[in-house]
């Protein structure tokens, strides 16, 4: 669990260093822009569906289904990947509507582009993979 929460916040912050070091200026922001925005909004869809999954199985007997703690932490990592994105989102707007057409962005905006980009990659991991321990635990029916 330290070594999930380390990796997922120090290797971002790692990489927005390096890039703000290395004076790293990002291109194609708009690309980008729309890629990030469509990832968040299916990000969301995903926290409704985990949101249904979680209301069926509270309906049903609950001492049979020994993954409520998964499903609850499943939510728990696509609301905070939805929250990550929105953020995304918003300093890309902001950085495309700062930034010159067909010029690269500055690296002072092109830092926390990374680390939030970076942070949204990792964070989608978190999410398969606690869809994966879910999946591992539901009851096997043949």
């Amino acid at each position: 669990m330290v070594f999930d929460v380390g990796f997922f916040y120090v290797v971002p912050l790692a990489l927005g260093v390096a890039a703000g070091v290395s004076r790293f200026q990002l291109r194609g922001l708009e690309g980008i822009l729309s890629g990030v925005s469509i990832y968040t909004a299916f990000l969301f869809g995903l926290l409704v569906h985990v949101f249904q999954l979680r209301a069926r199985v509270t309906d049903e007997d609950t001492r049979r289904h020994s993954f409520i703690d998964l499903i609850d932490e499943l939510e728990a990592n696509v609301s905070y990947a939805v929250l990550v994105g929105v953020a995304t989102t918003a300093l890309l707007m902001t950085t495309v509507a700062l930034t010159i057409k067909d010029t690269p962005a500055s690296w002072g905006w092109s830092a926390p582009v990374v680390v939030l980009v970076s942070h949204m990659v990792l964070a989608l991991l978190m999410i398969l993979k606690r869809t994966r321990a879910v999946y591992r635990r539901l009851p096997q029916t043949y």
